[in-house]
């Protein structure tokens, strides 16, 4: 007989250590989800990756996520030798130093330097002194599209699980999954990429045991577990 994804998570939430985070999600119907986190060799077999910074580089340029203790030199050096989508948004938020020239974010005509390398190091010392705020600001950015591209990525393999089958490099999520799944046969695979929605008051996933609402009590047979508060809704990306 197969084991319901309650007693699954029961004891594999004995096994792991507290600070082993959930992500919060459901299909549709309210009812909270206290899906495993996916390891990063799960998400490899279904090469999932959806990350706007190496993690890092990202903790070295900013080892807070409020932006605080910024690196300003791993920062510049980051603008200044990448090119994407990411580092042209952040530059567009310094438009003291940065313009929008054809599709190119370039200094200004108007800046007091005699070079580019004369200008990325002018703009260090802005970031290094009344910059400051802006710097922290723009880690706070970062580490919140991380933590998006880090709920995406959960989200899309809930789905890939749902439609592809079981995977053994993704237990237990996989066992959790497939036994959803064989509950709620009716339901697009989509609906597995759901967050929690954002009325949810979720665990605290730096809390010891969480402490939201919408925990999972002993009453299912488990101590509660925290969460990850993603409110993304993948599926609208992908319909299977």
């Amino acid at each position: 007989m197969t084991r319901s994804w309650l007693t699954v998570l029961a004891l594999a939430w004995a096994a792991k250590p507290s600070e082993s985070c959930t992500v919060c999600g459901q299909l549709g119907d309210g009812v909270l989800i206290p899906w495993y986190k996916a390891s990063q060799e799960c998400l490899d077999v279904f090469n999932i990756k959806d990350q706007a910074i190496d993690p890092e580089l990202l903790a070295q340029m900013f080892p807070n996520s409020d932006g605080s203790g910024g690196n300003a030199g791993a920062f510049v050096n980051w603008l200044r030798f990448t090119n994407n989508q990411v580092t042209d948004s952040l530059k567009a938020s310094f438009p003291t130093y940065f313009v929008d020239v054809g599709g190119t974010m370039t200094f200004r005509d108007d800046l007091a330097c005699s070079s580019t390398s004369a200008c990325w190091t002018a703009f260090r010392g802005y970031l290094e002194d009344a910059g400051a705020p802006e710097m922290a600001a723009a880690g706070q950015a970062l580490w919140a599209r991380q933590a998006s591209s880090r709920e995406k990525e959960q989200a899309l393999v809930h789905i890939r699980l749902c439609s592809d089958g079981p995977e053994e490099a993704c237990e237990p999520l996989s066992t959790q999954v497939q036994d959803i799944r064989a509950e709620n046969p009716d339901e697009y695979c989509s609906a597995f990429g759901l967050g929690p929605g954002s009325s949810k008051t979720l665990p605290d996933c730096d809390g010891p045991r969480g402490g939201g609402s919408n925990g999972i009590g002993t009453d299912a047979g488990m101590a509660r577990r925290p969460c990850l508060a993603t409110v993304a809704v993948v599926a609208a990306l992908v319909v299977l």
